[in-house]
């Protein structure tokens, strides 16, 4: 009765809650029934959030939790389930003799997977010949009828091994289904959960579960593409554009979608066709500032190709850029397996970003990268004033404008007339002088 006390007493003392640890629930002695794991895949909305508090924490002691309102439940997150019951037992014979505890090795091993994360999880699974014992079916999160509640995946696995040791499972999140359609992606996805049976109930000691409840979090990033839109004058200078209309498109299976104004769900944003998206008000405009700049106003947007499409342009600028003239390509996630910076790229030039989603200020004092319309062509050299003539009907006595016909017309009849009246009055002096 003793030693199953103190068997009872390790396993509390290992099922305590961390954030950014491997995720394990802890053994007790228990019958030879296979345990069901039920494993909640959760992704928190508030991406921006700074909270010491961290509300997006949960303790995975093995119970089922309330579900925080700032997270969802995310379908189409893909899972597999590696044997780790070897290496445990390779471990707890290791550390025979040197005064390790079971609670020890347990720990120990939590640590090194932790310290692996994700990726280096998968490659170690491999590189060791992990046996794969995902349940047919049960890889990937859905709904779950019997908790109505989406983002679920179940996994039913032996509590013992065949020789009647303590098993351990590796849970390790591979992807997330493209047609999720997030608008964010995963910052980081879920780290390894170990999962060790047989399990006690932590709130009585002297009982054991046959169902744990795991969650695997994820917490949103934000990736918003910007750009500058900037004019280029026939002499050469540059300005910033203040006015310009673009829509944010992509491109499913040959058809343009845009943006839409309805209200993000569960992190997915709307697209919709349209014929005319710059008097549509269902699509979402996005207009340059001041600066030239353009940004996607929290509209966070999944990995993949889009673009900005110019609707109009600044009077005195053409609107020269063609509906995938800016294209926009956003990565998977932040960082790539090695560890170098996955940049959101505009034409395939770097941003500058900041987590927090605000346009850097080092970005807006380059004023990089920039999008150009032409100036449109105007007539610089000077042309004569015309002056202003009335209507016949003006009432100013002025005489109404000829043609020019009409005026040399009138100079000849004056001509003739004064040459005629100049030979009458010579005839009429010659007559005189005679007499």
């Amino acid at each position: 009765m003793k030693k199953k006390w103190l068997l009872f007493l390790a396993a509390a003392l290992m099922a305590l809650p961390f954030l950014g640890k491997a995720a394990t629930v802890q053994a007790a002695p228990a019958s030879s029934d296979d345990i069901q794991v039920v494993l909640h895949k959760r992704v928190f909305r508030e991406a921006r959030i700074v909270d010491e508090q961290n509300p997006w924490s949960y303790e995975n002691d093995g119970l089922a939790k309330e579900n925080d309102p700032l997270s969802f439940g995310l379908n189409g997150a893909n899972f597999v389930v590696y044997d780790l019951s070897d290496r445990l037992a390779e471990d707890l014979e290791a550390a025979k003799g040197t005064g390790k505890s079971q609670a020890d090795v347990k720990a120990e091993l939590v640590e090194e997977f932790r310290k692996l994360g994700r990726r280096q999880s998968l490659e170690y699974a491999a590189d060791n010949n992990l046996r794969n014992v995902t349940p047919t079916g049960s890889g990937k999160t859905g709904y779950d009828s019997e908790l109505d509640e989406n983002g679920i995946a179940r996994f039913d696995m032996p509590t013992y091994t065949s020789d009647g040791q303590m098993a351990a499972y590796l849970l390790l999140e591979t992807h997330v289904d493209k047609d999720t359609l997030l608008n964010v992606d995963m910052y980081k996805r879920a780290l390894p959960i170990v999962v060790i049976t047989p399990f006690a109930n932590p709130s009585d000691q002297t009982k054991l579960l046959d169902t744990i409840h795991v969650y695997s979090k994820n917490i949103g990033y934000v990736r918003d593409p910007y750009f500058f839109k900037y004019g280029k004058n026939a002499d050469g200078t540059e300005v910033p554009l203040q006015g310009a209309t673009f829509a944010i498109t992509r491109y499913e299976n040959g058809q343009k979608l845009y943006l839409s104004m309805s209200p993000v769900t569960d992190l997915r944003n709307e697209w919709i066709t349209s014929s005319d998206p710059l008097n549509d008000s269902r699509v979402d405009k996005f207009v340059s500032d001041e600066r030239g700049l353009v940004d996607s106003g929290q509209r966070f947007l999944p990995s993949g190709t889009f673009y900005f499409e110019e609707l109009t342009s600044v009077s005195g600028y053409i609107n020269d850029l063609t509906p995938t003239s800016v294209k926009i390509e956003i990565p998977e996630e932040w960082y790539d397996e090695n560890g170098n910076f996955n940049y959101v790229t505009i034409n395939g030039q770097n941003l500058l970003e900041a987590e927090s989603g605000i346009v850097p200020e080092e970005a807006i004092a380059l004023a990089m990268p920039r999008i150009y319309n032409s100036q449109a062509s105007t007539t610089t050299a000077a042309t004569p004033t015309t002056p202003t003539t009335p209507s016949k009907s003006s009432p100013s006595g002025i005489l109404p404008s000829m043609s020019d016909a009409q005026a040399w017309l009138l100079a000849i009849i004056g001509l003739v007339v004064m040459v005629g009246s100049w030979f009458i009055i010579r005839r009429r002096v010659q007559n005189k002088a005679a007499n």
